[in-house]
């Protein structure tokens, strides 16, 4: 199991919230809650839900995860993600979030840091990341 590829396709996900933000003015301000307190990408990743974490992103996104060529739009994007899922429930892996560490958010761009784990089925930690 590629734990790098999980990191990549993670940090690609937190790029789609930004698209949550709130217009406003190019004053940075704290990024609004729903996307400080955001889950969404860990709930539906590991519920197994492609579609949930594929609805993050924006319908021309491109996903750069690592070790694949870059995968442009939400339809190849759920595909990449389904296929991933896939793998890391056979594997018995689950990713665990701890709360985002600092965001800010400018206009319609927002930003989110934090870390997470990968897990296997026993409660080992067998990768651990940042996330941007």
């Amino acid at each position: 199991m590629n734990s790098i590829k999980y990191i990549g396709v993670f940090s690609m996900t937190l790029a789609a919230l930004a698209a949550c933000a709130p217009e406003s003015s190019n004053e940075i301000v704290e990024a609004p809650a729903e996307i400080m307190n955001s889950t969404a990408w860990f709930d539906n990743y590991n519920a197994g839900n492609a579609d949930g974490v594929a609805a993050l992103y924006a319908a021309d996104a491109t996903l750069m995860a690592p070790g694949v060529p870059a995968i442009t739009g939400r339809t190849s994007i759920r595909d990449f993600v389904a296929a991933d899922i896939e793998n890391s429930k056979a594997a018995g892996l689950s990713f665990q979030s701890e709360p985002v560490s600092d965001g800010a958010a400018s206009g319609n761009t927002a930003w989110i840091n934090g870390n997470f784990s990968l897990q296997d089925a026993d409660g080992t930690t067998v990768a651990a990341g940042k996330y941007l």
